[in-house]
């Protein structure tokens, strides 16, 4: 019987190449579930195909996954900083923005 490559790395890739594209639709937020799916998923997947004594394969498979399980997990805390960091800066410019409101008898012309 030939080796044939890992179910497992296959679904793993699947599930971070998906992450990967929901983060890209939504700005980095969703990814971190798919990311973590797709870590655990490719660890299981590398851990078989070792233990497989060859009937197995996939490792490089597998181990893209992981890495763009990881990726996908970043991409989500760049996101939640960058946001945060956009809410902190309106806060603040809210807080010294001047609260006057003009009305037509302050305009020039009027």
């Amino acid at each position: 019987m030939a080796p044939r490559t890992s179910g497992t790395a296959i679904g793993a890739l699947v599930v971070a190449l998906v992450g990967l594209f929901l983060g890209w639709m939504l700005c980095g937020l969703g990814t971190p579930i798919a990311g973590v799916v797709a870590i655990v998923m490719a660890r299981s997947a590398r851990r078989t195909i070792r233990l497989s004594g060859g009937w197995e394969t996939g490792h490089g498979v597998a181990v893209a996954a992981e890495v763009i399980g990881w990726f996908d997990i970043a991409i989500t805390i760049l996101a939640v900083i960058f946001f945060a960091a956009l809410i902190a800066i309106g806060i603040a410019a809210g807080a010294s923005g001047s609260t006057q409101i003009y009305s037509h008898s302050t305009c020039l012309g009027c």
